[in-house]
């Protein structure tokens, strides 16, 4: 695992604080970087950050594509897209076309913090959970979880990661930052 140097939107000064303020739900993650060159080392994530990033597996993609305004980075897909978009409806079945572009996820398929405005409306939802737990979708909680640049999540163990990425404790800082919508499709684009 390599550390990923931070770039102009996400350098530490210009990380928004957790008490910072953003339209719709938000997240907390603590950064751990390098003090000396700024390389983000990993994230320490909660069950509900978990959720989140899970939550980009159950998202169609459609809808992914359709949050980041046609521009994800899958070149073809993005030109699938687009051609959709600009296709007359009459080549379409009425509702399909809607579809296609704003496809839904099953309710029980989200996050329950989700900063993306991801449509969920068009299911039934025949997902039996006890409505007094306080579980979440995909993590049990309590929980936390290491998030390397590459988002490969692993329990959290802090001091055997940077045991085996050779970093003295020392030589690191730890920065709490917020993901709301403008970072979450940040992440959503680079994932």
């Amino acid at each position: 695992m390599r550390p990923c140097s931070i770039g102009t939107t996400f350098s530490p000064a210009g990380l928004p604080k957790t008490n910072a303020h953003n339209n719709g739900p938000s997240l907390n993650l603590k950064v751990k970087f390098l003090k000396s060159t700024k390389e983000i080392l990993f994230g320490e994530a909660t069950d509900e950050f978990f959720d989140f990033l899970c939550s980009f597996l159950t998202t169609p993609i459609g809808s992914m594509i359709h949050v980041l305004e046609g521009q994800s980075g899958l070149k073809c897909m993005d030109n699938l897209y687009k051609s959709v978009v600009l296709l007359d409806q009459k080549w379409f079945r009425s509702p399909e076309k809607c579809g296609l572009l704003h496809p839904s996820t099953a309710e029980y398929h989200t996050c329950k913090k989700q900063p993306l405005k991801f449509d969920n409306n068009h299911f039934r939802s025949i997902y039996a959970i006890n409505p007094k737990g306080s579980s979440n979708n995909f993590a049990t909680k309590p929980s936390e979880f290491l998030v390397p640049v590459d988002l490969a999540v692993k329990p959290l163990s802090t001091f055997l990661l940077l045991q085996e990425l050779k970093i003295p404790l020392r030589e690191t800082e730890v920065q709490c930052i917020t993901v709301g919508i403008k970072e979450a499709l940040s992440l959503l684009k680079a994932a």
